[in-house]
């Protein structure tokens, strides 16, 4: 910021707000508009940069990216065991079931990023009901793999204890939004 010869303060264009739910004036850093009614009635966004969650003895732990998401960390791992799992089917189930469970087992860490990418509450909320239906596939998917013999019974049980680990922390999480 410099001065001008009139003795108001110039700011640079970088410093602008541009935050969509403020009117449609661009703002500068630090000054707060009143939010329309429609918009003080719908205000669930989600801030830019950072979820909040509850953390342990009720402090607020932030979230800078999808990454630091537990659930998305259990996403991937679960992703690449049903890979691992998946690579010892028959040759001819490569191209079916195995296929099936792949894609859905990617799509649940994938949604869950998508979602919190999207910056508002309703919109997280529907990926991550998204994410839901994935991991009910997948569900069916290992249950079907295992009564055709291409999963251990461990293995299967497993699988389905993570999954339903999954559920109850995606519900979690969609109630927290």
């Amino acid at each position: 910021m410099e001065n001008n010869n009139s003795g108001q303060r110039t700011t640079h264009h970088s410093q602008r707000s541009h935050d969509p739910t403020r009117n449609a004036q661009p703002t500068w850093r630090g000054e707060r508009r009143p939010l329309a009614e429609d918009q003080q009635q719908n205000r669930e966004d989600l801030d830019v940069e950072t979820v909040h969650a509850p953390g342990q003895n009720g402090s607020q732990k932030a979230f800078k990216s999808f990454r630091d998401l537990a659930i998305w960390q259990r996403g991937i791992s679960l992703a690449k065991t049903i890979y691992q799992k998946t690579s010892a089917f028959p040759k001819d189930e490569l191209d079916g079931l195995a296929a099936q469970m792949r894609r859905a087992s990617v799509s649940i860490p994938s949604n869950i990023a998508e979602g919190y990418r999207r910056k508002h509450a309703k919109e997280f909320q529907q990926f991550l009901n998204v994410a839901l239906g994935s991991i009910g596939e997948l569900e069916t998917q290992v249950i079907l793999a295992g009564e055709l013999n291409y999963l251990s019974a461990e293995n299967k049980g497993r699988l389905l204890e993570e999954l339903g680990h999954l559920v109850r922390m995606t519900i979690s999480l969609c109630n927290k939004v």
